[in-house]
């Protein structure tokens, strides 16, 4: 994890994601089958700046943490904020992206609890094994990343107070399933290995 956005950045990406075009202000909706409080962003300038977020600023760190990628363009992008508070989420499940890479920025924080804990990149054969010891667990500040592959399995403790707002990123290369059976999937495995 490291710092990505200043606290100013955050907050005009989050007041932009709420205030989406056609959106209403405080509309929460299902960004996926796991969250059930946040928005996908379906504005075209936020998916013109994640496109070149994934393709041109972050290709150069993306190359050098993933080397075994067949490529390196991400064709399409699932993206949300997800919301954890006392009328949002509270944790989330152990699971794999459906993502080759996900990036995860926390734009604003004042939450105990609700980090986000890794237990060991997988497979999908192997999805379901015991977890890495130590398991590596985040706290983030606003304006802190974590660029991780998408088969690393990961989930979110309960929360105890306040709340955390995160933007995920889900990038998806082109031409390459995103079930984590592809072959350079399998070989960061270690239960493979």
């Amino acid at each position: 994890m490291a710092p990505f956005l200043s606290e100013d950045q955050c907050r005009s990406l989050l007041y932009a994601i709420k205030n989406q075009p056609g959106k209403s202000k405080n509309t929460l909706d299902n960004p996926n089958n796991m969250h059930e409080y946040g928005a996908i962003l379906h504005d075209p300038d936020l998916r013109a700046w994640i496109n070149e977020l994934a393709n041109t600023t972050l290709k150069g760190t993306i190359q050098e943490k993933f080397p075994g990628m067949p490529g390196h363009y991400f064709s399409s992008h699932h993206s949300f904020i997800t919301i954890y508070g006392k009328e949002a989420n509270q944790d989330l499940s152990l699971h794999v992206d459906a993502s080759h890479i996900t990036l995860n920025i926390c734009l604003e924080n004042q939450a105990q609890g609700a980090d986000l804990v890794f237990t060991g990149t997988r497979c999908r054969d192997h999805v379901d094994t015991l977890p890495d010891d130590p398991m590596t667990r985040l706290t983030f500040r606003a304006g802190d990343a974590v660029l991780h592959a998408g088969n690393q399995r990961h989930f979110v403790t309960d929360l105890e107070s306040g709340s955390r707002t995160n933007l995920v990123i889900w990038m998806r290369l082109e031409g390459e399933a995103y079930d984590h059976g592809n072959p350079w999937v399998v070989k960061r495995c270690p239960i493979c290995q």
